[in-house]
């Protein structure tokens, strides 16, 4: 994967014990995607989607009887981590 100005630029093939090495365009590396481009991108919309999923399940287990206070304690505590 290359990432710059450069990164389509054409360059001889990598090979390890006669094996080419393939040129990937993404790489997942802790729930975060880097993308090859230009410039450096980054795409966490697994991570936000991890983290509504614990929100939604948390607000339908206390529903309306919880107060703001508490709710907003327990994202804190269990769903803002997982960003």
């Amino acid at each position: 994967m290359r990432i710059g100005p450069r990164f389509n630029a054409a360059f001889n093939p990598i090979v390890v014990y006669g094996t080419i090495l393939p040129l990937v365009d993404k790489i997942s590396y802790l729930d975060v995607e880097i993308s090859s481009g230009r410039s450096l991108r980054l795409c966490e919309h697994t991570r936000r989607m991890k983290f509504f999923r614990a929100f939604n399940a948390l607000y339908a287990k206390l529903g309306e009887v919880a107060s703001d206070i508490v709710i907003m304690h327990l994202t804190r505590s269990f769903c803002l981590p997982i960003l």
